[in-house]
């Protein structure tokens, strides 16, 4: 039985804070966080114990970062504590539809906070735009799933504009596409923008090089899910 097993075994019988000190008690505490929390969404449907462990490995990485006295080491703690934020509120964002995955209001809560934290980490660490790009669609699309439209929209805006400084025209598009998905949702009278959306996915579609064809598939799953149609 290899070592995260064993630590998913624990959990079933002991409280997680019997977990947590068996995990940090290791040679690589956020690794494990990472990996079991990960496996709590991916192979058991948890979104409750995936949030509980990702966001325990999430304070142990930051609490190091602040008691290490090497700027190199705290940057680097910081930045594996800003990797398990993004990955853990993509997992509890409901626009992928992955099967047996049930996304709650709470989920959704602890989903938009983790956003807002990896946004604040990949300014604070200087991440390139593409980081930033990334790090803003994550918190407009927590936004959109909570129905705070505008405010989506402005963050799709911003990685919009992330993606342009980087030269990133598939990602530009993206976030173009959930910027106008999310104008089409705040304002379902306006008929043309549908049309709009349409030509988005058309032009990623068009795109010889980059992720274009999956961010455009990807655009007219979420937009069928949010708004009930394909755009």
């Amino acid at each position: 039985m290899d070592r995260i097993h064993k630590l998913e075994q624990l959990a079933k019988t002991a409280d997680a804070y019997v977990v947590f000190r068996e995990i940090e008690a290791g040679d690589d505490p956020i690794g494990e966080y990472e990996t079991l929390s990960g496996r709590y969404y991916s192979e058991h449907k948890d979104v409750p114990r995936m949030l509980i462990f990702a966001r325990a490995g999430i304070r142990f990485g930051l609490q190091q970062a602040v008691s290490v006295d090497n700027d190199k080491l705290a940057d680097k703690l910081r930045s594996r504590a800003k990797t398990l934020a993004f990955n853990t509120s993509a997992n509890a964002w409901p626009g992928w539809e992955d099967d047996g995955v049930v996304i709650t209001k709470s989920d959704l809560v602890h989903g938009l906070d983790l956003a807002r934290l990896n946004l604040r980490l990949a300014e604070e660490l200087h991440k390139d735009d593409k980081a930033r790009c990334n790090a803003h669609w994550l918190v407009g699309a927590h936004r959109l799933a909570v129905g705070e439209f505008d405010a989506a929209h402005a963050d799709f805006l911003k990685a919009k504009r992330a993606a342009e400084s980087a030269k990133l025209p598939d990602y530009a598009g993206m976030a173009d596409g959930y910027g106008t998905l999310a104008r089409m949702l705040a304002d379902p009278t306006d008929k043309t923008i549908p049309g709009q959306l349409q030509q988005i996915v058309v032009s990623l579609n068009g795109l010889k090089e980059g992720e274009g064809k999956f961010f455009a598939a990807q655009i007219e799953k979420v937009a069928k899910f949010f708004a009930g149609s394909k755009p």
